[in-house]
């Protein structure tokens, strides 16, 4: 299981990435050599490999996300903005809340999340409305898509 937490981890870290990053098209200059300059300072691996190991050795991670997506089609175009916060934990525990993101920035929380491992409760405050799931049904309902906890929504 902590591996799996992990990995999960470290795909959801990577991930919110693809979107930000602009492809910039190859340019025809000719090559030139390039010259590096060697650091002065040394490296601490030690404090490196102590922070890597804490990082996996947590039963726990935190990750913050956010989505833009466009939408449209015979003349209607809408974009979608959401924001994501997931504490996720091992043994199928975790928390997640979801929120629109307004054109002028405003934050308009849309439904929070919550497993305890064998049950999962979905609470909608503008409908005022809540769900109880277990876990197994909601993780083959694929309604996580937008928590970027799982590898499978990858």
């Amino acid at each position: 299981m902590k591996l799996t937490i992990s990995t999960i981890v470290f795909v959801s870290l990577i991930t919110p990435l693809g979107g930000a990053v602009n492809a910039i098209p190859p340019q025809n200059t000719p090559l030139q050599p390039t010259t590096t300059n060697e650091t002065t300072k040394k490296i601490d691996l030690v404090l490196l490999v102590k922070a890597i190991t804490g990082f996996l050795q947590s039963d726990r991670y935190l990750t913050e996300s956010e989505l833009k997506f466009k939408v449209g089609g015979q003349g209607v175009n809408a974009d979608i903005n959401l924001k994501t916060k997931t504490i996720v934990q091992s043994d199928q525990k975790f928390r997640a809340e979801i929120a629109t993101v307004g054109t002028t920035g405003e934050i308009k929380p849309l439904t929070v999340i919550v497993s305890d491992g064998k049950q999962v409760w979905i609470h909608r405050p503008d409908l005022k409305q809540y769900a109880v799931t277990t876990y197994q049904k909601f993780d083959k309902s694929g309604d996580g898509i937008f928590m970027s906890n799982h590898p499978q929504h990858f």
